[in-house]
């Protein structure tokens, strides 16, 4: 029989070579909450990247309690929970986010996490506010330089609000959905990019935007 995940994961942090990791990565497990409890418990110092999944299908559960023993992570990525908790990452550079619970951004709008130069959001279902997500970039990120939105609502309405923003001035690159609404929406904003990725469409859209980014590219 085939050893569960989260006990897996036990028996290799238990291990004296298990605090020289530095690479989590395909951490979907059949008990959830078991591997959460794992690493909050035995996550080691050397850790710099982690994906985790906080489901196996079927249930979901929360990763609050792992942030502690994860002071020198530098990227991670998340996907399916419930809950975020207080997010405290002093050396995160990278971070990928895939939430479908709205009320999650609360946790990001108020994360410590000082040195994050990339952020790639995607919310499913897309049923958050521009004011929810405004709330994200409106907490201090002195470092941001990039940003990805993987959702069509509300990002025509967030647009022009977040090149008001000073971490949207100093955005170098950004990468959104590409649909008319959010077309329109860019056309009146004044970011001053280095590169900007827009989803494919038709017409092209690239001639109305080419205020906007030294290189204007369609993914």
């Amino acid at each position: 029989k085939r050893m569960p995940m989260h006990r897996l994961l036990d028996h290799l942090l238990a291990h004296p070579s298990g605090r020289f990791l530095v690479e989590l990565r395909g951490l979907h497990a059949e008990d959830p909450a078991g591997m959460v409890a794992v690493l909050a418990a035995r996550a080691p110092r050397s850790l710099r990247r982690l994906e985790i999944s906080g489901t196996d299908g079927s249930k979901a559960t929360s990763i609050a309690s792992i942030w502690p023993r994860l002071e020198h992570l530098e990227e991670i990525e998340i996907s399916n929970v419930t809950a975020l908790g207080e997010i405290v990452l002093p050396n995160l550079v990278r971070a990928t986010i895939d939430i479908s619970d709205p009320a999650l951004l609360a946790s990001l709008a108020t994360a410590h996490w000082p040195k994050l130069a990339r952020l790639r959001l995607r919310i499913s279902p897309e049923k958050a506010t521009a004011d929810q997500v405004l709330a994200v970039f409106e907490n201090q990120l002195p470092a941001l330089r990039s940003v990805e939105l993987q959702f069509d609502r509300p990002t025509a309405a967030l647009l022009p609000m977040l090149a008001q923003l000073s971490v949207g001035k100093c955005l170098t690159e950004l990468e959104v959905r590409g649909s008319t609404e959010i077309v329109e929406a860019l056309t009146r904003c004044r970011f001053q990019l280095d590169v900007l990725r827009l989803g494919g469409m038709s017409p092209d859209p690239r001639p109305r935007l080419a205020h906007l980014a030294k290189q204007l590219e369609l993914t």
